[in-house]
C-alpha cells in the first residue's frame, strides 16, 4: 500500500497507516491525500469502474441511503463514509449532468456532534453539485449564502 501511495506522490513520511481496512484511530492521512487517492482511482482505467461502483450513492444505498435526500446532491454524490467516536469523514465525488466530477474529502475530528458534522458534510456536497450545475439549486445566490453559512459553522469555537 505504501508503495502505491508513493507512486501517487504521497511521501511515505507524510502519513501513518497501521491498519489498511478503513478509518482507524491510529491512521493519519490528510484530506488532500485522501482526495489524491480518490482522483487516482477514478483516472485508472483498470479499476475506475469498480471503484466508483463500490461507493455509496447519496440518497440511494449504503451508508448514504438516508443522507442528502431531497437535496440537489441526491443521486449526484458517490462517497465513502468513515466514523469513529468524535470523528466523521466523507470522501468521494460530486457530479452533475454533462460536467466533470469534483473530488472531495471532508475529514472532521474532535467533534461534539457527529450528527451536526454529517449535516455540514451533506450541505458542502450540495454546494459542490450546485457549483457544477446551478440549475439544481434554487439560485446561484443561494450557493454563495450557503457557502458563507457553512464556513461560519465550521470555524473552531
Amino acid at each position: 500500500m505504501a508503495r502505491y501511495l508513493e507512486g501517487l506522490g504521497i511521501a511515505k513520511t507524510s502519513f501513518t497507516m497501521h491498519n489498511g481496512s478503513g478509518l482507524y484511530d491510529s491512521n493519519r492521512f490528510s484530506a488532500e491525500q485522501m482526495a489524491t487517492v480518490v482522483r487516482a482511482a477514478m483516472r485508472d482505467f483498470r479499476i475506475s469502474g469498480e471503484f466508483l461502483a463500490s461507493l455509496a450513492v447519496s440518497g440511494v444505498d449504503g451508508t448514504l441511503a438516508n443522507r442528502m435526500t431531497g437535496s440537489a446532491a441526491e443521486r449526484y454524490v458517490r462517497a465513502k463514509t468513515g466514523t469513529l467516536a468524535k470523528v466523521s469523514c466523507l470522501s468521494g465525488v460530486a457530479g452533475a449532468p454533462g460536467q466533470k466530477p469534483l473530488v472531495f474529502s471532508f475529514l472532521m475530528n474532535d467533534l461534539r456532534s457527529p450528527v451536526e458534522a454529517r449535516a455540514l458534510q451533506d450541505q458542502a456536497t450540495e454546494l459542490l453539485v450546485g457549483f457544477l450545475d446551478p440549475t439544481l439549486l434554487e439560485s446561484g445566490e443561494q450557493i454563495l449564502l450557503s457557502a458563507h453559512s457553512l464556513s461560519a459553522k465550521m470555524r473552531p469555537r
